[in-house]
């Protein structure tokens, strides 16, 4: 079974997918599914509806769909990721505050 034909059989049964998803749902390696996903969107074929955190969730593109936008609010959560680092945070703090 490809990627592609995982992707379809996931979203006629579910009507969205994640990549994590599908992957356990038909015993594929992720890296299979991410390359399948990222054709199919560029094709057109599937648009991102949500991100959340680092999981993007995926529904089938309709006709009708055109019109209506991503949303991409929220936080930014490479920086809160950061901050949760005190180590990487702190030396950027000394490092990012010093002036040439």
């Amino acid at each position: 079974m490809t990627g592609r034909e995982a992707i379809e059989q996931y979203m006629d049964q579910y009507g969205f997918f994640t990549c994590e998803l599908v992957a356990d749902a038909y015993g594929l390696k992720r890296s299979v599914i991410n390359g399948a996903s990222h054709k199919m969107r560029q094709n057109g074929e599937i648009a991102l509806d949500r991100r959340v955190w680092r999981t993007h969730f995926y529904v089938p593109v309709h006709q009708d769909d055109d019109d209506r936008a991503v949303s991409r609010t929220g936080t930014n959560t490479v920086f809160e990721e950061c901050r949760r680092n005190w180590q990487g945070y702190y030396i950027h703090k000394i490092f990012g505050s010093a002036r040439a």
